[in-house]
């Protein structure tokens, strides 16, 4: 049960027992007082308390239990942020282009991380930093794509060909382009980081001993029997 609920439910109790403690044993009032006034009162505020018990508590209790269970902010962010560059791309036209490299960016992470996964554990190699860092550059990335969905979001299509405008709507599509060209330069060294970690516990072999000796061997005999044979 959460914090926030637990706190308003004994807040909501408390204010009840409050009232009654109040009314019946400070004030003295009574249902069973012979003044008819005072027991109607009596009764009417016991009434109110059990029907606020009831309703109150059912509505925090049932809203508690309706609402769902929040998804991880991450998964909902990049979730959102791939749906929305898509909207606005419709929406904008003449920000395709930048919209189109900002989806092949989270894309081109995407595909990076499993990479980076798989080598990990073909090599067996359980460096913890070698995954933190993955992880951080990827946020990087998506903390920059937020960047550019920001300004996809301001941006206006029909005042983008308004002269007035053209000097707002020119520094936007500068930012735009600045921010993924920033991407693309930490994709590209992501993609050295990538061939560094491929080589850990990697030697190639240039050939095997034991195969070699067998070979001899079996030459030496066929050697043998062929002078034998003569």
């Amino acid at each position: 049960m959460k914090k926030n609920l637990i706190i308003k439910l004994v807040a909501l109790n408390a204010g009840i027992i409050a009232v009654l403690l109040i009314v019946f044993l400070g004030l003295r009032f009574s249902p069973m007082s012979p003044d008819k006034v005072v027991q109607a009162v009596s009764i009417t505020i016991i009434a109110m308390c059990v029907i606020i018990f009831f309703v109150f508590n059912y509505r925090l209790l049932s809203g508690a239990v309706d609402q769902p269970d929040a998804l991880p902010q991450q998964d909902i962010a990049r979730e959102d942020y791939r749906e929305t560059l898509k909207k606005y791309r419709a929406l904008n036209p003449d920000l395709d282009d930048e919209i189109e490299l900002a989806l092949d960016q989270m894309d081109s992470i995407d595909r990076k991380q499993e990479k980076l996964a798989e080598i990990l554990k073909r090599n067996e190699t359980p460096f913890e930093s070698l995954t933190n860092t993955g992880e951080e550059t990827e946020k990087v990335i998506y903390n920059n794509i937020r960047y550019i969905l920001n300004r996809v979001t301001i941006w206006d299509e029909k005042e983008y060909h308004n002269p007035k405008k053209k000097l707002i709507y020119d520094a936007y599509i500068k930012q735009i382009k600045e921010v993924l060209d920033r991407n693309d330069a930490i994709l590209v060294e992501f993609d050295v980081f990538l061939s560094e970690v491929s080589d850990i516990k990697n030697k190639v072999i240039d050939s095997d001993s034991g195969l070699e000796a067998t070979i001899s061997v079996l030459r030496n005999h066929y050697q043998n029997n062929q002078s034998m044979n003569k």
